[in-house]
């Protein structure tokens, strides 16, 4: 059992690593408030979004053509970081758009992976969780029930991430799994019948 999640991790990490290295993700500033985003290889990507300090969405895009091509004007934005993602089902691309009174800085800011769920074919009960943690960042696992009482807390700094959750104890229903890596919180519902 231990070899099938790790298989099933290291498939994943493939997996992403290669779908990011395929991955062309560019922009660049095209005049003084004017931003143009080019992405290749669109296949898999949910949406591109572009959120002000607060974390609100100014700009949001879930249809991607290949290729994607997109020009964002920040002329009426105030002064502040922007934080444009592209997310997909395992990875979160990220950038910082800095407007300045002279204009657009853009830095890379790096990619996090996403957890993946799996129930295991053997057993409806069990839930491959993998994903990696290149970091080496501190990551909680918790799991709730219905009622909201905690009945799973892991914590965990490994680089390549490979639980399995086991519910063969705890009556069927709707369990929340949240788990948080390097200040990114991610959420998934689970039903065990």
């Amino acid at each position: 059992m231990k070899l099938l999640t790790h298989t099933f991790a290291f498939f994943m990490f493939l997996l992403t690593v290669t779908s990011h290295a395929n991955r062309q993700f560019d922009v660049e500033v095209k005049s003084n408030s004017l931003l143009s985003i080019t992405i290749n290889n669109v296949y898999a990507i949910n949406q591109l979004l572009l959120q002000d300090e607060q974390g609100n969405v100014l700009f949001k895009e879930s249809a991607l053509a290949q290729p994607f091509k997109k020009h964002l004007s920040f002329e009426n934005l105030p002064l502040g970081n922007y934080t444009l993602l592209l997310e997909d089902d395992y990875m979160l691309s990220s950038k910082v758009i800095t407007k300045q009174a002279d204009g657009l800085n853009i830095e890379n800011a790096g990619v996090a992976f996403k957890p993946n769920f799996k129930f295991l074919e053997t057993d409806s009960k069990k839930v491959a969780v993998a994903f990696t943690n290149p970091l080496k960042a501190k990551t909680q696992f918790k799991v709730y029930d219905n009622n909201g009482e905690l009945i799973i807390n892991l914590v965990t700094d490994e680089v390549t991430i490979n639980k399995v959750l086991n519910f063969k104890d705890v009556p069927s229903g709707d369990y929340s799994v949240a788990i948080n890596n390097n200040g990114r919180n991610y959420y998934r519902n689970i039903t065990i019948d």
